[in-house]
């Protein structure tokens, strides 16, 4: 069987996440440039490479993980906007956006 890559439609068109398939395997990442005038500055954008982890839950069975990942990301990119990383218009920092999404996430109620 060919390789497959599935990619998010939600995510920013720079940086999305992605699930190359083989034959009884898959590789979770995020697919963008290199991004080298960003390196070591602790902006790069977190949320590709949760969305493919989101898709790791779900296709390893863990749906309710995937809905949270995914309404926790929502939450954050719908309300949370200025906190987001500068590619997409906030202030943000690395570590900054993935608290806001861990946050988020853990307001949602239980599943």
């Amino acid at each position: 069987m060919p390789a497959r890559r599935e990619t998010s439609p939600d995510a920013a068109a720079a940086a999305a996440p992605a699930r190359p398939t083989g034959e009884g395997c898959a590789v979770y990442e995020a697919i963008h440039g290199t991004a080298l005038d960003i390196a070591g500055k602790g902006i790069a954008n977190p949320i590709a490479l949760t969305l493919s982890a989101a898709m790791m839950c779900h296709d390893l069975g863990h749906a309710d993980a995937y809905r949270r990942i995914r309404r926790g990301i929502a939450a954050v990119t719908q309300k949370r906007r200025a906190e987001l990383t500068p590619d997409l218009g906030g202030s943000g920092t690395c570590a900054s956006v993935t608290e806001a999404i861990i946050q988020e996430m853990r307001a949602l109620p239980p599943v």
